[in-house]
Protein backbone atom coordinates (compact mmCIF):
# COMPACT_ATOMS: atom_id res chain seq x y z
CA UNK A 1 0.00 0.00 0.00
CA UNK A 2 2.79 2.26 0.75
CA UNK A 3 4.32 1.75 -2.56
CA UNK A 4 1.82 2.28 -4.56
CA UNK A 5 1.24 5.51 -2.96
CA UNK A 6 4.96 6.32 -3.89
CA UNK A 7 3.96 5.50 -7.32
CA UNK A 8 0.55 7.74 -7.32
CA UNK A 9 3.12 10.62 -6.34
CA UNK A 10 5.74 9.33 -8.93
CA UNK A 11 7.92 9.07 -6.39
CA UNK A 12 10.35 6.52 -8.06
CA UNK A 13 13.02 6.35 -6.29
CA UNK A 14 11.40 5.85 -3.24
CA UNK A 15 9.18 3.09 -4.44
CA UNK A 16 12.32 1.63 -5.91
CA UNK A 17 14.03 1.58 -2.72
CA UNK A 18 10.80 0.45 -0.88
CA UNK A 19 10.98 -2.59 -3.10
CA UNK A 20 14.25 -3.31 -2.58
CA UNK A 21 13.66 -3.89 1.13
CA UNK A 22 10.81 -5.23 1.29
CA UNK A 23 12.09 -8.21 -1.61
CA UNK A 24 14.20 -10.16 1.09
CA UNK A 25 11.80 -10.46 3.40
CA UNK A 26 9.20 -11.48 0.51
CA UNK A 27 11.54 -14.42 -0.80
CA UNK A 28 12.21 -15.62 2.75
CA UNK A 29 8.71 -15.87 3.07
CA UNK A 30 7.95 -17.70 -0.10
CA UNK A 31 10.72 -20.28 0.73
CA UNK A 32 9.24 -20.96 3.46
CA UNK A 33 6.33 -22.09 1.99
CA UNK A 34 8.30 -23.83 -0.57
CA UNK A 35 10.41 -26.11 1.89
CA UNK A 36 7.05 -26.75 3.94
CA UNK A 37 4.35 -26.95 1.25
CA UNK A 38 6.42 -27.43 -1.67
CA UNK A 39 5.42 -24.67 -3.99
CA UNK A 40 6.43 -20.82 -3.39
CA UNK A 41 4.34 -18.87 -2.20
CA UNK A 42 2.16 -21.89 -1.64
CA UNK A 43 0.27 -20.24 1.53
CA UNK A 44 -0.89 -16.28 -0.39
CA UNK A 45 -2.70 -18.63 -3.33
CA UNK A 46 -4.48 -20.99 -0.99
CA UNK A 47 -5.59 -17.84 1.10
CA UNK A 48 -6.96 -16.09 -2.36
CA UNK A 49 -8.32 -19.42 -3.57
CA UNK A 50 -9.85 -20.58 -0.39
CA UNK A 51 -11.11 -16.92 0.51
CA UNK A 52 -12.29 -15.27 -3.05
CA UNK A 53 -12.96 -18.31 -5.13
CA UNK A 54 -14.01 -21.80 -3.24
CA UNK A 55 -16.17 -19.50 -0.60
CA UNK A 56 -14.49 -21.71 2.02
CA UNK A 57 -14.26 -18.82 4.36
CA UNK A 58 -17.98 -18.32 4.02
CA UNK A 59 -18.75 -21.34 6.51
CA UNK A 60 -18.25 -18.82 9.47
CA UNK A 61 -21.31 -16.87 7.86
CA UNK A 62 -21.28 -14.22 5.56
CA UNK A 63 -20.96 -10.33 6.12
CA UNK A 64 -21.89 -7.44 4.01
CA UNK A 65 -18.84 -5.87 2.29
CA UNK A 66 -18.32 -2.87 4.58
CA UNK A 67 -17.96 -5.23 7.70
CA UNK A 68 -14.48 -3.94 7.80
CA UNK A 69 -15.25 -0.54 7.66
CA UNK A 70 -16.85 -0.73 10.86
CA UNK A 71 -14.35 -3.03 12.69
CA UNK A 72 -11.17 -0.66 11.28
CA UNK A 73 -13.21 2.27 13.92
CA UNK A 74 -13.84 0.11 16.52
CA UNK A 75 -10.66 -1.36 16.47
CA UNK A 76 -8.37 1.79 15.85
CA UNK A 77 -11.11 3.95 18.37
CA UNK A 78 -13.64 6.46 17.83
CA UNK A 79 -11.54 9.27 17.70
CA UNK A 80 -10.47 7.93 14.39
CA UNK A 81 -14.32 8.07 12.83
CA UNK A 82 -14.36 11.64 14.71
CA UNK A 83 -11.17 12.50 12.40
CA UNK A 84 -12.76 11.00 9.14
CA UNK A 85 -15.74 13.01 9.83
CA UNK A 86 -13.74 16.24 9.75
CA UNK A 87 -12.15 15.43 6.89
CA UNK A 88 -15.17 14.77 4.88
CA UNK A 89 -16.67 18.31 6.19
CA UNK A 90 -13.30 20.20 5.24
CA UNK A 91 -11.52 18.37 2.72
CA UNK A 92 -9.51 20.52 0.74
CA UNK A 93 -8.67 22.92 3.53
CA UNK A 94 -7.34 20.21 6.40
CA UNK A 95 -6.13 17.60 3.83
CA UNK A 96 -3.76 20.35 2.48
CA UNK A 97 -2.58 20.95 6.14
CA UNK A 98 -1.60 17.29 7.18
CA UNK A 99 1.69 16.53 6.47
CA UNK A 100 2.94 13.77 4.26
CA UNK A 101 3.45 11.49 6.85
CA UNK A 102 -0.09 11.44 7.47
CA UNK A 103 -2.21 11.15 4.04
CA UNK A 104 0.28 7.92 3.51
CA UNK A 105 -0.93 6.93 6.66
CA UNK A 106 -4.52 7.52 5.58
CA UNK A 107 -3.77 6.09 2.11
CA UNK A 108 -2.37 2.62 3.47
CA UNK A 109 -5.44 1.90 6.02
CA UNK A 110 -7.84 2.48 3.64
CA UNK A 111 -5.69 0.17 1.19
CA UNK A 112 -5.72 -2.16 4.03
CA UNK A 113 -9.64 -2.02 4.37
CA UNK A 114 -10.64 -2.19 1.21
CA UNK A 115 -8.38 -5.43 0.80
CA UNK A 116 -10.10 -6.91 3.56
CA UNK A 117 -13.41 -5.91 2.48
CA UNK A 118 -13.41 -8.52 -0.40
CA UNK A 119 -12.88 -11.41 2.27
CA UNK A 120 -16.24 -13.02 2.74
CA UNK A 121 -14.41 -14.25 6.42
CA UNK A 122 -14.85 -11.39 8.30
CA UNK A 123 -13.17 -10.70 11.88
CA UNK A 124 -12.10 -7.81 13.02
CA UNK A 125 -8.37 -9.11 14.80
CA UNK A 126 -7.75 -9.34 10.80
CA UNK A 127 -7.05 -5.28 10.97
CA UNK A 128 -4.91 -5.13 14.14
CA UNK A 129 -1.89 -4.53 12.22
CA UNK A 130 -3.46 -1.05 11.52
CA UNK A 131 -3.55 -0.28 15.29
CA UNK A 132 -0.64 2.05 14.84
CA UNK A 133 -0.92 3.82 11.48
CA UNK A 134 -4.88 4.07 12.05
CA UNK A 135 -3.94 6.22 15.54
CA UNK A 136 -1.23 7.87 14.10
CA UNK A 137 -3.62 8.94 11.04
CA UNK A 138 -6.59 9.85 13.19
CA UNK A 139 -4.44 12.20 15.80
CA UNK A 140 -2.12 13.35 13.01
CA UNK A 141 -5.58 15.14 11.64
CA UNK A 142 -7.17 15.97 14.97
CA UNK A 143 -3.92 18.01 16.42
CA UNK A 144 -5.06 20.38 13.02
CA UNK A 145 -7.97 21.34 14.15
CA UNK A 146 -9.25 24.40 15.84
CA UNK A 147 -9.79 23.77 19.44
CA UNK A 148 -13.44 24.03 19.99
CA UNK A 149 -15.19 23.18 23.21
CA UNK A 150 -17.66 21.44 21.35
CA UNK A 151 -15.51 19.34 19.78
CA UNK A 152 -13.90 18.20 23.07
CA UNK A 153 -17.32 17.55 24.34
CA UNK A 154 -18.34 15.42 21.30
CA UNK A 155 -15.19 13.05 21.46
CA UNK A 156 -15.32 12.68 25.45
CA UNK A 157 -18.92 11.35 24.71
CA UNK A 158 -17.54 9.40 22.19
CA UNK A 159 -15.32 7.53 23.78
CA UNK A 160 -17.83 7.27 26.51
CA UNK A 161 -20.27 5.26 23.92
CA UNK A 162 -17.95 2.90 22.23
CA UNK A 163 -16.42 2.15 25.54
CA UNK A 164 -20.06 0.69 26.52
CA UNK A 165 -20.65 -0.66 23.86
CA UNK A 166 -17.26 -2.71 24.02
CA UNK A 167 -17.98 -3.36 27.43
CA UNK A 168 -21.00 -4.52 27.02
CA UNK A 169 -20.16 -6.72 24.26
CA UNK A 170 -16.85 -8.43 25.52
CA UNK A 171 -17.14 -8.12 29.28
CA UNK A 172 -20.84 -8.44 29.78
CA UNK A 173 -21.96 -10.60 26.76
CA UNK A 174 -18.86 -12.69 25.96
CA UNK A 175 -19.64 -14.05 22.87
CA UNK A 176 -18.34 -17.18 21.70
CA UNK A 177 -16.92 -18.31 25.58
CA UNK A 178 -19.50 -20.82 25.40
CA UNK A 179 -18.62 -22.31 22.45
CA UNK A 180 -14.61 -22.42 23.22
CA UNK A 181 -15.43 -23.36 26.81
CA UNK A 182 -17.12 -26.33 25.29
CA UNK A 183 -14.54 -27.23 23.07
CA UNK A 184 -11.56 -27.31 25.63
CA UNK A 185 -13.24 -29.12 28.79
CA UNK A 186 -15.07 -31.86 25.76
CA UNK A 187 -10.78 -32.46 25.17
CA UNK A 188 -9.46 -32.28 28.80
CA UNK A 189 -12.09 -35.06 30.20
CA UNK A 190 -10.26 -37.89 31.96
CA UNK A 191 -9.84 -41.49 29.84
CA UNK A 192 -11.24 -40.51 26.64
CA UNK A 193 -9.90 -42.19 23.80
CA UNK A 194 -10.96 -39.17 21.12
CA UNK A 195 -12.50 -35.64 21.10
CA UNK A 196 -15.08 -34.95 18.65
CA UNK A 197 -16.97 -31.57 17.01
CA UNK A 198 -19.19 -31.90 14.71
CA UNK A 199 -20.15 -29.03 12.32
CA UNK A 200 -17.47 -26.52 14.73
CA UNK A 201 -14.79 -26.25 11.48
CA UNK A 202 -12.26 -24.55 13.85
CA UNK A 203 -9.52 -27.43 14.08
CA UNK A 204 -7.40 -24.88 15.52
CA UNK A 205 -9.27 -24.94 18.89
CA UNK A 206 -9.30 -28.36 19.21
CA UNK A 207 -7.68 -29.95 22.12
CA UNK A 208 -3.69 -31.59 21.30
CA UNK A 209 -4.32 -33.77 24.54
CA UNK A 210 -6.24 -36.59 22.72
CA UNK A 211 -6.68 -37.55 18.73
CA UNK A 212 -9.61 -34.15 17.90
CA UNK A 213 -11.53 -34.35 15.03
CA UNK A 214 -14.06 -31.86 13.23
CA UNK A 215 -16.77 -34.10 11.69
CA UNK A 216 -20.11 -33.56 10.16
CA UNK A 217 -23.25 -34.16 11.62
CA UNK A 218 -24.99 -37.10 9.52
CA UNK A 219 -25.26 -40.81 10.62
CA UNK A 220 -22.68 -42.10 8.64
CA UNK A 221 -19.83 -39.40 9.68
CA UNK A 222 -20.87 -39.83 13.26
CA UNK A 223 -21.03 -44.11 12.83
CA UNK A 224 -17.71 -44.10 11.70
CA UNK A 225 -16.40 -41.50 14.05
CA UNK A 226 -16.88 -44.03 17.06
CA UNK A 227 -16.68 -46.83 15.38
CA UNK A 228 -13.96 -49.14 18.09
CA UNK A 229 -13.99 -46.26 20.58
CA UNK A 230 -15.47 -47.22 23.94
CA UNK A 231 -15.19 -43.40 25.59
CA UNK A 232 -15.13 -40.35 23.73
CA UNK A 233 -15.52 -36.19 24.31
CA UNK A 234 -17.90 -34.27 22.07
CA UNK A 235 -18.42 -31.08 22.04
CA UNK A 236 -21.84 -29.74 20.56
CA UNK A 237 -24.19 -26.95 19.94
CA UNK A 238 -27.50 -29.20 20.34
CA UNK A 239 -28.31 -31.10 23.84
CA UNK A 240 -30.42 -33.58 21.97
CA UNK A 241 -27.52 -36.77 22.41
CA UNK A 242 -29.82 -39.33 20.24
CA UNK A 243 -27.61 -40.22 17.03
CA UNK A 244 -25.09 -40.57 19.78
CA UNK A 245 -27.37 -43.45 21.86
CA UNK A 246 -28.76 -44.37 18.64
CA UNK A 247 -25.30 -46.04 18.39
CA UNK A 248 -24.83 -47.42 21.60
CA UNK A 249 -23.67 -44.60 23.67
CA UNK A 250 -24.75 -42.85 27.31
CA UNK A 251 -23.78 -39.33 26.59
CA UNK A 252 -23.70 -37.16 30.03
CA UNK A 253 -23.01 -33.25 30.34
CA UNK A 254 -19.47 -32.71 31.50
CA UNK A 255 -19.66 -29.86 34.28
CA UNK A 256 -18.55 -26.17 32.90
CA UNK A 257 -19.04 -22.72 34.04
CA UNK A 258 -20.57 -20.22 31.72
CA UNK A 259 -20.50 -16.72 33.01
CA UNK A 260 -24.40 -16.52 32.12
CA UNK A 261 -27.97 -18.41 31.56
CA UNK A 262 -28.61 -19.47 28.47
CA UNK A 263 -30.97 -17.74 26.48
CA UNK A 264 -33.95 -20.70 26.23
CA UNK A 265 -34.38 -19.82 22.27
CA UNK A 266 -30.16 -20.35 21.62
CA UNK A 267 -28.82 -23.38 22.00
CA UNK A 268 -26.56 -23.34 24.30
CA UNK A 269 -22.98 -25.57 23.39
CA UNK A 270 -21.77 -28.01 25.68
CA UNK A 271 -19.35 -30.70 26.58
CA UNK A 272 -20.56 -34.13 26.42
CA UNK A 273 -18.76 -37.54 27.87
CA UNK A 274 -20.07 -40.45 26.14
CA UNK A 275 -19.65 -44.06 27.17
CA UNK A 276 -20.10 -47.18 25.22
CA UNK A 277 -23.12 -48.79 27.24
Amino acid sequence: AYGCWFLIHRRWRESLDLICGVLPAVLVLGLVDKITWGNWFHSVFMHGKINLVDGIGNQWGISPWYTHVFYYFDIVGALSLFAVVVLVLEPRRLWRQLPESVRAAWFVNLFFVAVYCTVAHKEKRFLAPLLFTGIYAAFGTLVKIKPMRSAWIFSFLLIVVHGAINFNTYILQQPWWDRVSAIEKAGLIPGIEKMISPLWPATFYLSREVPSFVITADPVALENAVRGVNRFGVAVDWRDMQPFERLGFKCTGWPTTRPRPPKNDDPVPWAYECVRK
